[in-house]
């Protein structure tokens, strides 16, 4: 299980060196779930979006996470507790075929 970001995905202006390394995670995901996908081993990615963390949550003003949270589908910032359920899903028993995918934890902002 690798954690990416969406950086990865989409990309950012200024942040380039950390696309480029968040998108080598996900190149070493899809390549590894193609080594190792024969002995059963599944290997995935997850791409959280921003999260309300508790550093986040004292940094920024209600009004501040009121607008991020506008630009969200689901019209909430991301917990930790929602990437959090996809890790567990992916490593656990219950996955049993899902391999070399990098799964988007934001809320349909990528849709």
């Amino acid at each position: 299980m690798n954690i990416t970001s969406r950086g990865a995905l989409m990309g950012a202006p200024r942040m380039s060196h950390y696309a480029a390394a968040k998108s080598a995670l996900v190149g070493l995901t899809r390549a590894w779930a193609k080594e190792f996908g024969p002995w059963e081993i599944l290997t995935n990615a997850v791409a959280p979006t921003l999260m309300l963390t508790e550093t986040m949550q004292e940094s920024l003003s209600e009004s501040a996470k009121e607008a991020m949270a506008k630009r969200v589908p689901v019209r909430r910032l991301a917990l930790p507790e929602d990437v959090a359920r996809v890790v567990l899903f992916l490593g656990s028993a219950a996955n049993t075929y899902v391999n070399g995918e990098v799964i988007t934890v934001g809320g349909g902002a990528m849709s």
